[in-house]
């Protein structure tokens, strides 16, 4: 009689073939993470980039009015009311302030709320997951131009 005889090359090719499954898997979902994490650092550069560009305009501005004395636009706010998942309110920011821009430096009682508003009211943007509208809600113009935005889907 013959006892139980174990292939010891099937045993070993397991063994092997275990390892680097795991090793995949494992490079996988390292991937993955990184991924990730790239992703979201290349969006706070992006963001960190934008104020940067929004505070050189702004110096630039307030260099250009310093020592009038009058009071003038030192700096813009725009605040978005939107309830719907996955819009990109940055790129909206981004946009209405290089809008908005040319106003740092000018005195205020020169300006116009309702022009100023106008700029943003009812304005249509397109990206690539559908179009948006904007609609000024509330504007507040003194030294610091603060506009509340709403934000509506079309579609």
């Amino acid at each position: 009689m013959g006892g139980i005889r174990t292939k010891k090359p099937a045993i070993i090719f397991g063994f092997y073939t275990g390892v680097i499954t795991g090793v995949l898997i494992g490079l996988a979902v390292m991937t993955t993470i990184v991924s990730y994490r790239l992703e979201n650092f290349h969006r706070m550069n992006a963001y960190l980039e934008s104020v940067i560009a929004e505070k050189n305009a702004q110096l630039e501005q307030l260099e250009k009015s310093v020592n009038k004395g009058k009071y003038i636009v030192k700096s813009i706010d725009v605040v978005f009311l939107c309830d719907y998942e996955g819009v990109d309110i940055l790129l909206f920011e981004t946009e209405l302030k290089k809008k908005y821009n040319a106003l740092l430096g000018k005195e205020v009682k020169t300006l116009d709320a309702e022009m100023i508003a106008e700029v943003a009211d009812k304005r249509i943007f397109r990206l690539d997951n559908g179009q948006y509208q904007l609609f000024v809600k509330k504007l507040i113009l003194a030294e610091n131009l603060k506009i509340w935005v709403e934000v509506h889907p079309l579609g």
